[in-house]
């Protein structure tokens, strides 16, 4: 794996979770098929929850947000 996509993947979620930060929204065009993965429930050994959506399929926010996004856009 690249060192950013080490980065990417690894290092910034458990940095952004021990951070407080309460979503982290990676978009990866690379990928094979092409993803978006929303990380939630921050703590202090990571992100307790992780949703992954390919094109075509929707990405639901948490509370207070309570949408859905659409994957397929956010990668085009």
């Amino acid at each position: 794996m690249q060192v950013s996509r080490r980065r990417d993947r690894e290092q910034k979620p458990r940095a952004y979770a021990q951070g407080g930060v309460p979503l982290y929204v990676l978009i990866d065009r690379f990928g094979k098929p092409p993803t978006v993965t929303l990380f939630s429930q921050p703590g202090e050994d990571g992100y307790g929850n992780r949703q992954v959506a390919a094109a075509g399929q929707p990405l639901r926010l948490p509370k207070p947000f309570g949408i859905a996004l659409d994957a397929g856009r956010l990668l085009g």
